[in-house]
């Protein structure tokens, strides 16, 4: 299932997760879910990931780290700078 969430069907994640899969899981080069739903920038699989546990540094970092700060701009519109380096 990690395969569709990576090919961009971020609807998977409540699934994927909600079959007991940890939030933080990542596909087999080492990158997490999250990232991967901001690249296909799914706000709502972001934040149900950020619900069940998952890192909100993690949204900014890697591949997809400029789509991470928009999508966080959209979860928290208040504070974005206070999670950069």
């Amino acid at each position: 299932m990690i395969n569709q969430i990576t090919d961009g069907r971020k609807h998977f994640v409540f699934e994927y997760v909600g079959n007991g899969n940890p939030a933080n899981s990542q596909d087999s080069d080492g990158m997490p879910l999250i990232q991967w739903c901001a690249c296909s920038r799914g706000v709502s699989a972001i934040r149900f990931l950020l619900l069940n546990g998952e890192s909100l540094q993690l949204l900014v970092e890697g591949e997809c780290s400029e789509f991470g700060l928009e999508m966080l701009s959209l979860i928290r519109p208040d504070s974005p700078e206070s999670i950069q380096s």
